[in-house]
Parts: C-alpha cells; structure tokens; sequence
C-alpha cells in the first residue's frame, strides 16, 4: 500500500495501476534537458504534468491545487522523479510513504 499525507487528511492506494504506468509516456519529454526539447516549455506547464500524474498515481483521489496547498516544495519534484522512476522501472513496491522525509530525520527517531 502506498499513502500520502496532504495537511493531515491521509490518502491511499493498495498498488499503481496500469494508468500510472501507461501515462508516464506523457511525462518523457519533461524530464528531457532544453537542448533535447527543442521547443520552449515552462516551469510552471512541465510541473502541473508532473503533478497531475502524481495525483493519478493515487487514483486522482485528490487534486492539484490540494497538492500545491499542502505538499511541501522542498520534496515535491524529489518525490514525483522518485515515483516516476519506481513506477517506470517495475520497481513501484518500494514506494510507501509521501511526503518522503529525509535520511536524517529517519535516524533522529530511531536513535
């Protein structure tokens, strides 16, 4: 099961659906360098792509301006790369958590 935490209210999904997998397809050409894309894209366009699938991950059980409004920046691009990548790589059973919390903060709790 995957879970996510937005301002408290907590969302789930027990697996990633083939919808996830199939619209990655959609997301390649953000990951690309400017070089590669040829055409001019903006930030703010590429990050509501890489949002929106996210939100799709967790079977649009909620939106993106919910995830805007709660998601800290700091980890969102880390995070949506990490469930992109985990996704596109068979591998979407290591993902449980969001947001992720960072190595250090894992250690302070367990020491």
């Amino acid at each position: 099961m995957i879970q996510i935490d937005l301002d408290g209210k907590i969302y789930h999904v027990n697996y990633v659906n083939a919808n996830a997998l199939k619209a990655i397809s959609s997301l390649l050409p953000v990951l690309k360098t400017g070089a590669e894309r040829g055409a001019m894209h903006s930030f703010s366009q590429d990050l509501d792509k890489m949002v929106q699938w996210f939100c799709l991950l967790f079977n649009n059980q909620f939106s993106i301006e919910d995830v805007y409004a709660s998601y800290p920046s700091d980890y969102l691009l880390r995070d949506i790369f990490l469930a992109l990548m985990a996704v596109k790589s068979n591998n979407s059973l290591a993902l449980v958590s969001f947001p992720t919390r960072p190595l250090d903060s894992i250690k302070k709790t367990h020491a």
